[in-house]
């Protein structure tokens, strides 16, 4: 968990699937290192910063030689941090980690071309401040919640795909 992903449809065709950020893995590491919490609940502390621009810049070039599709590890963005980011407020640390997590969403969506419908999923979806920032951005946004539970999308997705798995064995048979 912790890595933002994508996958852009073509009617009912996968255009792309891929990683495309570091999700809620940098928030989380720094709301536990700063304040004991295991996430920023609903963006509250994000939203008391500001926006480091030196550290949001350094941040951006760390990952800009990313390409889709791609399989993000941790590891990824946990070697961007440095000492550099001990010396911001931690207030502001969270939001500037939370506007590169949006950013790295918003690249996602413009690189397939702004799709009309965005549906979102995940942990992601309960901070809401990470969500706003989204929503200003690429304009109506939506989660899975009115037909599954956002926590649960990636293990039904899972299960459906054994399923269709397990159809395929009694097929070959």
């Amino acid at each position: 968990g912790g890595i933002a992903n994508g996958t852009y449809l073509k009617g009912e065709e996968i255009s792309l699937a891929s990683d495309v950020g570091p999700g809620n893995c940098l928030i989380d590491f720094y709301a536990s290192k700063y304040y004991g919490f295991p996430f920023d609940n609903r963006g509250e502390i994000a939203k008391q910063g500001v926006i480091n621009e030196d550290l949001l810049t350094k941040l951006n070039k760390g990952v800009k030689n990313m390409s889709y599709p791609r399989a993000d590890d941790k590891k990824v963005y946990y070697n961007l941090i440095d000492n550099s980011f001990d010396k911001v407020d931690p207030n502001s640390l969270l939001r500037t980690l939370t506007e590169f997590t949006a950013t790295k969403i918003i690249e996602f969506y413009k690189f397939c071309k702004k799709p009309n419908d965005v549906i979102f999923h995940g942990g992601g979806t309960k901070n809401l401040f990470l969500m706003n920032i989204i929503k200003n951005e690429i304009g109506k946004v939506r989660t899975t919640d009115g037909e599954i539970p956002s926590k649960y999308v990636e293990a039904a997705a899972f299960a459906y795909l054994a399923y269709l798995k397990k159809g395929e064995l009694y097929l070959s048979k």
